[in-house]
């Protein structure tokens, strides 16, 4: 939803390219006036000088001509008039008054060709004209008139056109943009509309996207891609729900059965304390399975804080291997530890004891007896580096792709058979992406799988 009194994007690319289009015709039609108006008066002082430059040669060839006199000039051509070095008129146009056009003081001072723009008489009318006053070798005076009333009345003509013109192209282009717009957003409300018709449980279903290649389509592709991983969200998150209602009905079930039966009447003590013992081992599990999944909850909301300080990796081995020692011995499993001492790093112990642990109890859980369990742990490049090896069958081919999903287990009948609840190495994954490391899972060549943890530090 836009704001409140904010016009959709349809109108605003039709106001930005009605002003655009303002813009450009009032700087068109001013240009254009100016250089008409520029020819005009370019025009007109050629037409000036061509005039008393004629006058000043037939001066020149009769100079002992005096008196008034008049010519019948073409229409359109400036009028004439010539003054002697005494400032009276020695020729004059017809129409124009009987006076001299130019003052004593401006006579006196007139050294070099000269324009003027000033009200004059013409045929007993006052107009406006432009004058050039060119003084002569025998100190006569040349003075052109060239009225100005047909230039005014053509540059009055063009600017009441553009004026016409102007807001009628403005508001065809207007128009013309509206459809415009209308038209190159026409895909994208059709994809909007089409988006707001797939329902929240439209699986598979995805926005229809042109074959342009253009922005519509990368826009098509994109909200496809958008609609892929919340579907793939979506999933992920039934499949976690699913996982673990199955995860925890089964000790909920044994919790249930034995509380049931230490209910019976005519129970011995000891009958009720094994059914309490059992109890107990089914709640620390439905405990350890709450913790578990708080934690890949708390890392795919991005909260699985990190608290780092300096780890001894020796003591670290030696303390996890040590907790697992007796049921090591019961499997008849061994334990072989390559850690070179004083190597220290800077991790979280209590997440790095939890993932550390993790793998142990996963390889302990695939390995025969007789078998042997291998931890190295070194510092590298800013990183340390954990592993945890076993002599086991190793991770099933169709499992490696998927090894730390959450539930992920080779046993796919859920039978749970091999133990765990399948989030072991998931919370591995959550805790080394946390410290901004990785986890990988092989098997190696000679049997076996392996795990190997990079932390930076």
């Amino acid at each position: 939803m836009r704001p409140e009194g904010q016009l959709p994007i349809r109108a605003r690319l039709t106001v930005f390219f009605s002003l655009l289009m303002a813009l450009v015709l009032a700087g068109s039609g001013l240009i254009l006036y100016l250089k008409i108006q520029q020819g005009f008066d370019l025009s007109i002082e050629q037409a000036l000088r061509s005039r008393v430059n004629r006058v000043l040669r037939d001066l020149r060839a009769r100079p002992g001509f005096e008196g008034p006199g008049s010519a019948a000039l073409p229409l359109g051509e400036p009028l004439i008039q010539t003054l002697s070095p005494g400032g009276s008129i020695t020729r004059s146009s017809d129409g124009l008054a009987r006076l001299p056009l130019l003052s004593s003081a401006a006579r006196e001072s007139l050294a070099a060709p000269r324009y003027y723009e000033r009200v004059v008489t013409v045929y007993g009318k006052q107009v406006t004209a432009r004058l050039l006053a060119v003084p002569s070798d025998t100190g006569s005076i040349a003075v052109g008139v060239q009225p100005l009333g047909q230039r005014r009345r053509a540059l009055s003509r063009l600017a009441f056109l553009l004026w016409t013109v102007g807001p009628s192209i403005l508001a065809l282009t207007s128009g013309a943009g509206w459809l415009l717009a209308g038209a190159a957003l026409r895909p994208v409300e059709a994809m909007r509309a089409a988006a707001a018709a797939i329902p929240a449980d439209g699986r598979g279903k995805r926005l229809l996207v042109p074959e342009t290649k253009d922005e519509i389509a990368r826009l098509g592709d994109t909200l496809n891609a958008m609609l892929d991983r919340l579907e793939e969200g979506r999933e992920r998150e039934r499949r976690f729900v699913d996982d673990a209602s199955h995860e925890l009905r089964t000790p909920l079930a044994i919790l249930r059965t034995e509380l049931e039966v230490a209910l019976r009447g005519s129970r011995s003590r000891a009958e009720l304390e094994i059914a309490l013992r059992s109890a107990l081992v089914e709640s620390d599990n439905l405990n350890r399975l709450a913790e578990d999944l708080l934690v890949l909850a708390r890392s795919d909301r991005g909260r699985l804080t990190i608290t780092r300080s300096p780890i001894d990796l020796v003591a670290l081995v030696g303390r996890i291997t040590d907790s697992f020692a007796a049921r090591a011995e019961s499997s008849k499993l061994t334990f072989e530890r390559r850690v070179a001492n004083g190597t220290e790093v800077l991790l979280d112990e209590l997440r790095i004891t939890q993932a550390l642990g993790n793998l142990i109890d996963n390889a302990m859980r695939h390995t025969p007896e007789g078998g042997t369990l291998t931890i190295e742990a070194s510092s590298e490049d800013g990183s340390a580096l954990i592993s945890v090896a076993d002599t086991g069958e190793g991770f099933p081919v169709s499992l490696l792709p998927r090894a730390f999903d959450p539930f992920s287990r080779p046993d796919d009948d859920r039978s749970g058979q091999s133990g765990g609840a399948g989030l072991g190495l998931a919370i591995v994954r959550a805790i080394a992406e946390a410290h901004g490391g990785k986890v990988e899972a092989c098997n190696r060549p000679q049997g076996g799988a392996l795990v190997r943890l990079q932390l930076p530090h």
